[in-house]
């Protein structure tokens, strides 16, 4: 009886009768109209966000494939393993935007490169030794990008002096369950992704021979 007195307590006696009180029906009815509507803005918030934070990781894949096919594109070697090389620096840069939804989300596009995913391995562990995340964890990430980008070359082979585009496609994941279907363009039930590009165009700089003062001749870029 004292407790009533608290406004807290004031109408504690009513609880047993709230199922015939209508204050605050109206509140309710409002809330459950508006609270779809709202999940639903949250959502597309959340994951409008998310594709462009993967678009501008996307970019750095662009120019870091790009640096990369400027590095080796002017050496001597077979057009496949430089383009290996170059497809190696776009997904390394692409994991932290990658997920197991991108590679089970319809059409894949790399193959498996077992060399690849143990040499990023070691990479992460160098410099981030704690036990998490596991090495598997690691392994299966790094197949999941490479899965999920392809990089492409124009022209194929070329020489010093050519106009050479590197286009990076990239299969981003749709993470906010229910939007795939909307936002995404590849895929199927639950997975669902996002087609995005980029395209990088450079000047190929030839490897001119040149001569150090002591009289050795050098490939610049050997």
């Amino acid at each position: 009886r004292d407790l009533a007195m608290f406004p807290p307590f004031a109408r504690i006696h009513h609880l047993p009768h709230l199922h015939r009180d209508q204050d605050g029906a109206s509140y309710a009815i409002s809330l459950l109209l508006a609270l779809p509507l709202y999940v639903a803005m949250v959502g597309l918030a959340a994951e409008v966000a998310s594709l462009t934070s993967t678009g501008m990781t996307l970019d750095a894949a662009a120019s870091a494939a790009a640096r990369s096919a400027a590095t080796w594109l002017p050496l001597e070697g077979s057009a496949e393993a430089k383009w290996r090389q170059v497809q190696r620096a776009a997904v390394a840069a692409l994991v932290p935007a990658s997920g197991s939804e991108a590679a089970e989300a319809g059409t894949q596009f790399g193959a498996v490169d077992a060399e690849a995913e143990e040499a990023f391995v070691a990479a992460y562990r160098q410099f981030t030794p704690h036990a998490l995340p596991t090495d598997d964890y690691l392994r299966h990430k790094y197949r999941w990008t490479a899965q999920s980008t392809r990089v492409t070359l124009t022209p194929t082979n070329p020489q010093g002096g050519d106009q050479v585009t590197v286009r990076v496609e990239f299969l981003a994941p749709i993470r906010v369950p229910g939007f795939g279907r909307w936002l995404g363009d590849v895929g199927s039930g639950n997975h669902w992704s996002r087609r995005l590009s980029r395209e990088v165009t450079f000047t190929l700089e030839p490897t001119p021979r040149q001569s150090h003062p002591l009289g050795i001749t050098y490939d610049r870029l050997r």
